[in-house]
């Protein structure tokens, strides 16, 4: 599912990927496929007016990212069968078109990870620490994890950073090369 995908990839949450539209989304820009972070969907009471795209809670959460080559088949495919042309189109839908709610994506979330082989236990927002430690574990500073994910203070950032065995073995083979031959 293209959602999951660009999820994983560019770490975003769930209401940023429920409040995309067909505009956010440059597949054939000149430096590569692009990405414009502005709004996010937020499920409200009916009384405060249900459903709505908000702008993101800091201004850390506005932000342009590359998307990964890979993706954009997907994507366009994703695009062109379920998003109308219209640039304020919803990318994202509930199955009856409406808006993407947490209520109505928990059945798609659960046969996903089910098809997929994964823990049930293993969250949405899961991915997004998925996507912090995969661009640490590739040398990305922190300010890059913090831009890429729309987070205001290193410490927010951190909390999507994990150590890794996979990783721990690679810097100890890092540090092998520096010690000198006995």
């Amino acid at each position: 599912m293209a959602m999951i995908q660009l999820a994983a990839f560019c770490g975003l949450r769930f209401g940023e990927c429920s409040g995309l539209v067909r505009s956010n989304l440059d597949l054939d820009h000149p430096e590569g496929p692009m990405l414009v972070i502005e709004a996010q969907g937020q499920d409200r009471s009916k009384a405060l007016g249900g459903w709505q795209r908000v702008p993101p809670k800091t201004d850390a959460g506005l932000r342009s990212m590359a998307i990964p080559d890979k993706l954009v088949p997907q994507l366009r495919r994703h695009l062109d069968q379920f998003v109308s042309d219209d640039a304020d189109a919803l990318v994202f839908c509930g199955p009856r078109g409406g808006p993407m709610r947490r209520s109505n994506f928990s059945g798609i979330w659960d046969e996903t990870r089910r098809k997929a082989g994964v823990s049930l236990q293993l969250r949405f927002h899961d991915l997004r620490h998925f996507h912090g430690t995969s661009l640490a574990q590739r040398g990305a500073s922190l300010k890059e994890i913090m831009g890429r994910q729309g987070q205001a203070s290193p410490a927010a950032a951190l909390r999507y950073v994990h150590a890794t065995p996979e990783r721990d073995r690679d810097l100890a083979r890092k540090l092998d090369e520096m010690v000198p031959s006995a």
